[in-house]
């Protein structure tokens, strides 16, 4: 049986540029494809997934918005996904960012 990649909607919140985060905000309608760190600061297991801005605003470092994420699908995920979820988003290894499941489509 053939896997989909897990859809969610999430809200995002990014790190200010004084915290470690990005220094550039996040560009209106366009999509970032940051690591996406479930396990813990200390764990290697990360997840691809393409957080797509809203068109309406650029977002800048500290802001918070609301979105979908289309993650790449592998069996780590299998079952992880559920309202209320919280998880690290990195580049690289850098903690730019944190993110919430709203809901799980």
């Amino acid at each position: 049986m053939a896997q989909t990649n897990p859809i969610v909607e999430a809200r995002i919140t990014l790190l200010r540029t004084e915290e470690g985060g990005r220094r550039d905000p996040l560009v209106a309608g366009s999509s970032y494809r940051p690591n996406h760190n479930f396990f813990g600061p200390d764990s290697i297991d990360m997840s691809l997934g393409e957080i797509i801005v809203p068109g309406d605003r650029d977002i800048p470092p500290g802001g918070i918005f609301e979105t979908t994420i289309e993650f790449a699908y592998w069996p780590g995920l299998d079952g992880i996904f559920v309202p209320g979820l919280k998880w690290r988003i990195q580049q690289g290894y850098q903690l730019v960012a944190f993110g919430e499941v709203i809901r799980v489509r």
